[in-house]
């Protein structure tokens, strides 16, 4: 479970939404459990938002229940799961885990973005062949003892275990 979004500063209507619509999942809807064992729900417009943008590229999960977001307030902690925020949590620890790249990798790799580009790619991609490509070399300097080069693999395999658990965790929903 992940805690992106955070639903503290939803929006302070139900918007014509009912419980039985968070609980379907509705795009924006969530239901939330409070500390005391409370049962509610809200609506969010920025989880609306980041839903229909995650709708925008797989049409095909429109109507399906896997939308539905939970958040569990534990009082000095909140908890929201859900396919969508997960997946934007994933998101944001591969751009956290490609910012920490060393510097001289990060260099190479904005390089070979731009020949990409260059040769007439996509910018996305142009931006995986590169990582792809960057993530080669740095295997290579790896093997021949670098230690930044290997620190950085070793934080990129940790990515690669949250994305693969998130892609377990949500097949499901993905099966047509």
């Amino acid at each position: 479970m992940f805690g992106y979004p955070d639903l503290s500063s939803a929006d302070n209507c139900s918007c014509g939404y009912t419980i039985f619509d968070a609980i379907r999942g509705a795009p924006g809807t969530y239901v939330q459990f409070g500390m005391h064992g409370q049962l509610g729900f809200g609506f969010s417009s920025d989880l609306w938002s980041t839903t229909q943008n995650f709708l925008d590229a797989n049409p095909y999960l429109a109507g399906s229940s896997a939308l539905q977001v939970v958040v569990e307030n534990f009082g000095v902690d909140q908890v929201t799961s859900g396919l969508v925020p997960e997946y934007v949590a994933v998101i944001q620890e591969r751009a956290r885990t490609v910012g920490a790249m060393p510097g001289p990798f990060a260099q190479d790799l904005a390089v070979q973005y731009d020949e990409d580009i260059s040769s007439g790619m996509g910018p996305t991609r142009a931006s995986f062949s590169a990582l792809r490509y960057e993530i080669g070399v740095m295997q290579q300097y790896a093997a021949s003892g670098d230690p930044q080069a290997q620190s950085w693999l070793n934080i990129w395999g940790t990515y690669q275990w949250d994305l693969n658990g998130w892609q377990n965790r949500w097949s499901f929903a993905f099966a047509q």
